[in-house]
């Protein structure tokens, strides 16, 4: 960590990140809360975490865009823009209207997708190979880890002063990223404009990442798993209220909890990397995600806080996993349109999954939805642990392959 700190851009990048982070990660759980409570409705607040994913199944309609401009300055103004996008939160009153909470969701949801994209990009500009694990670690750390607190001061903020509150000062968080990405020196290359056909040129991110064998395995796999994984999203608060008997907003104490297993993930995951490799890590976070899917089902507060904390402690190892054995497996100029049609696989059946979980959540029992959950992530981890080739070492691609693609 100390060789990362001495660049002093990333220093600049993680001061800028963190109280977006914070911001991103209160807005996140009082936007579901509000619209529970503006509807009585799981499927409601279902629905909003709905919003936040789906703009991810057209990523790949963008990823070529992105790659065309400089990262530091597209992110830059996708920032200053996602401060004026969350201002219309302050229009809800006590009785809605509750579109404009889904409204913004949407935005957000297609603001993440750019921004991922694009700081998957900057950081492999920023940084030497050799760090990017340990940049994605102390990132993730910082992201999940907000959930210790954020989670439950912004369901504090909303009780006591409303959501309103909340956006604003997430607005502030996003004006802040904006500022300290404008005092970055990163050399970045100039983007390569190749004379192809459109089409063609927004396909060449799945033609590398179907062509990539560790990639396509990973991603194909994860992307199995999300699609059993998405009725977890709205079940937790059928676990919080018919399960545990509490009132919505105790989702944001769980959502704390898992942020306790998130920072020991987080600060565990380069060094399980080094010893596994990418895709074994990958694998044994989703195993332990599925064993903490499986604690939420007994409605039991003791099994529920440690299913949250487990669920927590594998989710770090298969994000940085995945983030790291993607970015050192794509060539820069590639970089965001890989990003985007392995989000686009994701998060596909994913939304699905959500959109179902949404409406079969007021039908079916949530603990038969949670067991159903937890069996595909643990199929899943099995497969790409009995996958996995026998060399830890995961190298980048030749400067020879990247002229081929």
């Amino acid at each position: 960590m100390r060789e990362l700190f001495a660049n002093r851009d990333f220093r600049l990048l993680f001061a800028g990140l963190v109280p977006s982070m914070f911001g991103d990660s209160a807005l996140f759980i009082v936007l579901a809360i509000w619209a529970k409570d503006l509807t009585g409705s799981n499927a409601a607040a279902g629905l909003t975490i709905l919003a936040v994913v789906a703009p991810a199944t057209v990523a790949p309609f963008v990823g070529f865009l992105v790659d065309r401009v400089r990262r530091r300055p597209f992110l830059l103004w996708t920032n200053a823009a996602a401060a004026v996008m969350v201002l219309p939160l302050l229009l809800v009153g006590p009785t809605g209207p509750v579109w404009l909470i889904y409204a913004v969701a949407f935005g957000y949801g297609s603001f993440l997708v750019l921004h991922t994209a694009a700081m998957a990009g900057l950081l492999k500009a920023m940084l030497p190979a050799e760090l990017l694990g340990d940049a994605n670690s102390l990132l993730q750390s910082m992201r999940l880890g907000m959930r210790l607190i954020a989670p439950l001061v912004g369901a504090g903020v909303y009780a006591a002063l409303g959501g309103a509150v909340v956006a604003a000062f997430d607005a502030a968080t996003f004006l802040v990223a904006a500022a300290v990405l404008g005092l970055l020196r990163v050399a970045e290359s100039r983007p390569i404009r190749e004379p192809q056909r459109l089409l063609t040129e927004m396909a060449a991110g799945a033609r590398f990442l179907l062509g990539e064998p560790t990639l396509r395995r990973v991603v194909l796999a994860l992307g199995a798993g999300l699609l059993l994984v998405g009725p977890v999203e709205t079940a937790y608060f059928a676990v919080v209220e018919d399960g545990l008997g509490r009132p919505p907003s105790f989702t944001g104490v769980l959502l704390s909890m898992e942020g306790v297993g998130a920072v020991l993930g987080a600060l565990t995951a380069p060094r399980i990397m080094r010893r596994l490799g990418e895709q074994r890590t990958v694998a044994v976070g989703l195993v332990l995600v599925s064993a903490g899917i499986a604690l939420l089902i007994p409605s039991s507060l003791v099994a529920v806080v440690a299913g949250s904390i487990i669920l927590g402690l594998g989710l770090p190892w298969l994000l940085i996993g995945y983030a790291t054995l993607l970015q050192r497996r794509t060539p820069g100029p590639l970089m965001a349109r890989v990003s985007t049609s392995a989000e686009l696989i994701l998060s596909t059946p994913n939304t699905l999954s959500i959109a179902a979980g949404a409406l079969l959540i007021a039908v079916v029992d949530y603990r038969l939805l949670l067991a159903v959950a937890a069996g595909g992530l643990l199929a899943t981890g099995v497969f790409l642990l009995r996958s996995a080739p026998m060399a830890v070492a995961e190298p980048e691609p030749s400067e020879r392959g990247k002229l081929a693609v």
